[in-house]
């Protein structure tokens, strides 16, 4: 279903607003944009032929910054760093450019709504994630299983090949890695792991999954982190460059069906961790109660656990679940910023 065909339309005017909102923190010009345009006639029309339950504005925000990249002598590209560069003079309002840009590519921003998905791979998430690992591994004699739903192109797959800074709490890591993750810790002693969670396999399944060596799904990557960000796009490069040299197992698949085969799949002597980021909210309620109940069935078998950093509210939950016996204990561990930006641990 596309938004366009909901009784309330998709209410896209209010989720542009917010969604402006939440992301004028990080990328002013899409805050700005947002703000201004939210009611326009080309970009809701655009807007409503996203498949439903994608965020549809960062999918029309994309797909702009993937087209506008092929156009970089357009003169709404002045306003994007990541096109013109840090030291580029714009002319002009954003958002009358990005208004007028919308119509005269209608139709190929429209089949690019349409069409792509959002699936952002922010690997400073795992930084977040880590210190959850962590908890896992202290309540388990057996190393990682790594099952992860929506993974994309599977970066966070291979966290145990990423070095982690985490301030005064220390560093862990391959010291080797070309790739360093910083976030900050804003409260809480979270769990440092040093070394990192032994790792017996890694597997995830994706509708869509991400090819790191097709030039042209790398491109949508870049395309959906803001235009701002050139620290997002340098971490991006880097661990699309690792992915490179020993790509990580992502099988084509809905998450709710495969599951259960993911986790048939795991040895005896390993520990399942199922775990996702930002990748709930594009499945209907009803696969995550399928989800749910799938983890509950066969934690009579073994013990499961389940890592989630999801956005119910303003900011993420990072989410520990422990399925044993049919039954389930879950504790949140704390809040994080959406891209893994900073952490609130919550100390027990």
């Amino acid at each position: 279903m596309r938004n366009r065909d909901r009784a309330d339309g998709g209410n896209l005017t209010a989720r542009m607003s917010h969604w402006a909102s939440v992301g004028a923190t990080d990328s002013p010009l899409y805050g700005a944009i947002g703000i201004a345009l939210a009611d326009d006639p080309t970009v809701l029309a655009i807007l409503g032929e996203a498949p439903e339950g994608l965020p549809a504005p960062l999918n029309l925000f994309a797909a702009v910054h993937y087209l506008l990249a092929m156009h970089p002598e357009d003169p709404l590209a002045a306003h994007y760093p990541s096109i013109a560069g840090r030291d580029a003079t714009a002319q002009g309002d954003a958002p009358p450019l990005f208004k007028d840009f919308c119509e005269r590519h209608v139709d190929e921003l429209t089949g690019l709504v349409a069409t792509r998905g959002v699936q952002t791979n922010e690997v400073l998430r795992c930084a977040i994630l880590l210190p959850a690992f962590a908890v896992v591994a202290e309540q388990s004699a057996a190393p990682l299983w790594l099952i992860e739903l929506g993974p994309s192109a599977g970066l966070n797959l291979l966290f145990d090949r990423y070095r982690f800074d985490y301030g005064p709490l220390g560093t862990t890591g391959p010291e080797e890695s070309t790739l360093t993750l910083t976030p900050e810790i804003r409260s809480g002693t979270p769990p440092v792991p040093d070394p990192l969670p032994a790792v017996a396999g890694r597997i995830g399944v994706d509708l869509n999954p991400v090819d790191p060596f097709d030039a042209d799904a790398v491109a949508w990557q870049r395309a959906l982190i803001w235009p701002e960000s050139k620290e997002r796009f340098t971490r991006l490069d880097t661990a699309l460059a690792v992915a490179r040299q020993d790509p990580p197992p992502v099988i084509r698949g809905d998450a709710v069906v495969e599951l259960p085969n993911l986790l048939d799949g795991v040895p005896a002597d390993a520990t399942p961790l199922v775990y996702h980021s930002f990748a709930l909210n594009q499945i209907p309620e009803e696969g995550r109660q399928v989800i749910q109940e799938t983890l509950l069935e066969r934690s009579q078998e073994r013990t499961i656990h389940r890592v989630s950093m999801e956005m119910p509210g303003p900011v993420s939950l990072l989410v520990h679940t422990r399925y044993e016996n049919g039954e389930m204990s879950e504790t949140e561990l704390g809040k994080a910023h959406f891209h893994g930006k900073w952490l609130e641990w919550r100390n027990a």
